[in-house]
């Protein structure tokens, strides 16, 4: 083949090469459009001659070409156009064999094709036979690939294949998941051939590497003359046909969103795991998505939510928008009824984590919860206790609402426990509402505790806020309050994360109003010192 050692000549002067008659079209038809009517024009010939007009589709260069023989290999495509004639069978069968195999159910499929890296140089070397045949200097366009001209030919014989026993009723607001296939035309002497021929064209100036992205590179740049001295054109026949694999059958990623609400103060959103040890027994996202990926029948999970509490913080309300990648469905979709009852399944698992809202979302869903990152608006309850100064009154409450009401600021400098994780940054977040109500006053805290509840942007810092952070947040809390009083955080609920999503199956916010009729500090009232008896974890 063309890998052998000689000179250009001498594999010139060797046996002449076959070119099969799909690819004398495809060499000198570089517009897709008419390349398939052509194809489609001669294979009704062929049809009205009994399927043997091979002879007359040969190409002629130089004379005429030897006769057709069943072994002939195509010296450009390297047989992958061939396996064409076997479609309805053999290559039909060997898909459908390889999907059966791997348990997928699918309402679409996807073709991803691969062809041998010669294929490139094949191609360049018979176009600059063609330009050199019809006397022009060079034809400008590459032509259409055989994997793609393959790909454009065979999809819909595969697809009609694969789905003839009836797929899944697509839904139009849930994003369709094909089926992947990935197919590879293999051949034997590739990598050896390939090697090659960048080698002889770098030493005439082409450049490159044995890559599919090396080998573009050194066709762009080499010259025609410089191509023709290192190579013949046409190129030297194929060594043997490439052979047909079915390299994997997978599945794009399939979105599941839902709220979650965390009614557990000693439980992170993700595995706490430190220098190797796992801190805390589960997470959210442990008792969520197991249950997911079984029904998807995925391979893995990755979480996503919009932003995170802390391990000691309860998410209450309407709960936080969640996302699941999964990854490698062999489902095809997720039906209403199965989330239904996969959402009561997690419920009843175990307490400390409620979902709701649950349904498979699509990319655009995905992309609007990645938006609203920076535009959220968050809800907090909060147990304080005022050290210094004389107890909060409602004169005290009533000035701090009217702080908030004409814009309160803040300028808060990264907190000394994320400084560990976080860029050191002097972050602005603006308080958007502030509710204080002083609690009756009895023996053990001499009315120092005070119920807190504000609104703020995305990515404010909420205890920061009420204890300072040693100065690095200002103003805080007990600078509003003044007359030398401070702050001290006891407990801290966030009540609601204000971004109405997911929007499958209904509005997320109007279904949700039950769950914001709730009071948030129910636990407050009924035993604020409860939760202070565990040594409660201030950050992850």
């Amino acid at each position: 083949n063309i890998a052998a050692e000689g000179t250009a000549a001498e594999l010139q002067s060797r046996q002449a090469p076959y070119l099969c008659w799909r690819c004398q079209l495809r060499i000198c038809q570089p517009d897709f459009t008419q390349l398939m009517s052509d194809i489609a024009a001669a294979s009704s010939k062929d049809s009205q001659l009994g399927g043997d007009s091979q002879e007359a589709k040969r190409v002629k260069l130089n004379g005429d070409s030897p006769a057709c023989t069943s072994t002939e290999v195509c010296s450009a495509c390297l047989g992958i156009l061939a396996t064409l004639d076997r479609l309805d069978s053999d290559v039909c069968d060997l898909i459908a064999n390889a999907v059966a195999a791997s348990g997928h159910s699918f309402t679409a499929c996807r073709l991803l094709v691969s062809s041998p890296i010669v294929c490139l140089i094949r191609d360049h070397a018979w176009q600059l036979a063609k330009a050199e045949q019809h006397s022009v200097e060079k034809i400008k366009e590459a032509p259409i690939s055989a994997k793609d001209l393959w790909k454009a030919l065979a999809r819909q014989a595969i697809e009609r294949r694969l789905l003839s026993d009836g797929g899944q009723q697509t839904r139009g607001d849930v994003e369709t998941i094909p089926l992947q296939l990935a197919l590879e035309f293999r051949y034997a002497d590739d990598a050896s051939e390939s090697d090659v021929c960048l080698r002889r064209l770098s030493s005439g100036g082409g450049g490159g590497g044995s890559t599919r992205h090396g080998a573009a590179s050194a066709l762009a740049s080499v010259s025609a003359e410089a191509f023709k001295a290192a190579l013949p054109c046409p190129p030297a026949p194929a060594s043997g046909p490439v052979k047909l694999i079915v390299a994997e059958v997978s599945k794009e990623l399939m979105f599941v969103g839902g709220r979650y609400r965390k009614l557990c103060r000693r439980l992170p959103q993700t595995p706490w795991i430190l220098d190797g040890e796992r801190r805390m027994d589960t997470s959210v996202e442990e008792l969520i998505s197991p249950a997911i990926v079984r029904l998807a029948k995925a391979d893995s999970a990755s979480f996503a939510s919009a932003g995170r509490e802390d391990v000691d913080v309860r998410m209450l309300g309407r709960g936080r928008p969640f996302l699941l990648r999964l990854l490698n469905p062999r489902v095809a979709r997720l039906t209403a009824a199965e989330t239904a009852a996969l959402q009561a399944e997690i419920n009843a698992a175990d307490d400390r984590v409620q979902v709701s809202h649950l349904c498979q979302v699509n990319r655009a869903h995905c992309e609007a919860l990645r938006a609203g990152e920076s535009e959220k608006v968050k809800c907090y309850s909060a147990l304080c206790r005022c050290t210094g100064g004389p107890p909060i009154t409602a004169e005290d409450a009533g000035k701090l609402s009217g702080l908030a009401a004409s814009g309160l600021v803040l300028e808060q400098s990264t907190p000394v426990r994320v400084l560990h994780r976080r860029t050191v940054a002097v972050r602005k977040r603006r308080i958007l509402s502030l509710n204080l109500e002083p609690l009756p006053p009895d023996a053990a805290d001499a009315g120092r505790l005070f119920r807190l509840r504000l609104r703020t942007e995305a990515g404010a810092y909420v205890k920061e806020f009420v204890h300072g952070d040693l100065g690095r947040t200002r103003p805080s809390l007990g600078e509003l309050l003044g007359e030398g009083r401070q702050c001290d955080l006891l407990l801290l609920d966030v009540v609601d994360v204000e971004l109405d999503w997911p929007h499958v199956g209904g509005d997320a916010a109007a279904e949700s109003k039950a769950d914001l009729k709730a009071d948030p500090d129910a636990d407050l009232k009924a035993d604020p010192d409860a939760d202070l008896k565990v040594d409660p974890v201030v950050d992850l």
